[in-house]
């Protein structure tokens, strides 16, 4: 048990994943050169609609977001003037000395419309020098009560346990880098 306990730690110390929260929407330097390889103009579909996003360095340091799409720049819809804001977090996958982006989080204000997600989630993936992005806005959580009866034992009478899980609906899209 020894054994498999300390090749655990071994593996997650050496292959690594993280999250590293940033206050002023800057990429810490070590996450740079790897940041701008995801730098440039995506297509795709959000929420059924087609759209482009373009993710550019703003600063040398700064990644924006901008979006488009036939209705115009607002991600909800014309009139909710929803915006996206900086940089919050990124997530690191593999070894130290090859990290990859795999998700990065910034802020997002609904303004006008009315759903409960104050962040854009990005979740990158490349196969085959191919960049692609899921794209997702927290539409509405809800929270779930799920009950299951405990058996009781001599003199202890059976007990139903309860706890709640929040459910979360998303406004997703996919985009590919052009």
């Amino acid at each position: 048990m020894k054994k498999i306990f300390l090749v655990s730690v071994l593996v997650i110390g050496f292959l690594g994943c993280k999250e590293v929260k940033l206050e002023d929407g800057r990429v810490p330097k070590q996450y740079l050169s790897k940041t701008k390889k995801l730098m440039g103009t995506y297509k795709g579909q959000f929420n059924g609609r087609e759209a482009t996003i373009s993710i550019e360095l703003r600063g040398g340091d700064t990644p924006t977001v901008q979006y488009q799409d036939a209705r115009g720049k607002d991600m909800l819809a014309p009139n909710c003037q929803s915006e996206i804001g900086l940089l919050q977090s990124v997530y690191v996958v593999g070894k130290k000395s090859n990290p990859q982006i795999e998700r990065a989080t910034f802020a997002f204000d609904p303004a006008n419309c009315f759903i409960d997600g104050n962040a854009l989630y990005l979740k990158f993936e490349e196969k085959k020098s191919v960049i692609r992005f899921v794209a997702s806005i927290v539409k509405r959580r809800r929270q779930h009560e799920v009950c299951e009866y405990v058996p009781g034992g001599p003199g202890i009478p059976p007990r139903r346990q309860c706890h709640y899980e929040i459910i979360e609906d998303s406004i997703t899209g996919v985009f590919k880098k052009q």
